[in-house]
């Protein structure tokens, strides 16, 4: 998780020094995807920790620009008076999927194992976030940007 949260600031870092020019939704969805690649990729084949630490840097360095770019245009698309509600209501709903998420995954373990539901895992987040490309909405992101 060290690992992961160093990569994570570095890839914010990054993003931030030669990032805010690129295409906001390319780079928000090349980041879903890719990351989760390196990491359910690595977690898959039961490497040695220190594969493993440098997988979790390197998936974290992919993630970094995520929370930056979808802050920012939630921020530019929600009017100000609703701003709180807004981040408010993301946050709770971001964490009120982890305890039912953390039993789940446990009860999959237990009746498939580790491997076979770590793959069942990186499928299903594959699927998702390949289909966040269909998603027309997201395309609101780069409309009326700034440069």
């Amino acid at each position: 998780l060290g690992a992961f949260g160093a990569g994570a600031l570095g890839g914010t870092l990054l993003f931030g020094a030669v990032g805010r020019n690129w295409p906001r939704r390319l780079s928000f969805l090349a980041c879903y995807v890719t990351g989760p690649l390196i990491i359910f990729g690595a977690l898959v084949t039961t490497p040695p920790l220190g594969v493993l630490a440098a997988a979790a840097a390197a998936g974290g360095l992919m993630f970094g620009p995520i929370n930056p770019l979808y802050t920012t245009v939630i921020q530019e698309k929600t009017p100000p008076r609703m701003l709180g509600r807004t981040f408010g209501a993301l946050i709770a709903l971001a964490l009120a999927g982890i305890p039912l998420g953390s039993a789940l995954a446990g009860s999959v373990v237990e009746a498939a194992g580790i491997v076979p539901t770590i793959v069942g895992m990186g499928a299903i987040y594959l699927a998702v976030t390949l289909g966040m490309f269909l998603n027309p909405a997201l395309r609101q992101m780069d409309a009326g940007r700034q440069q």
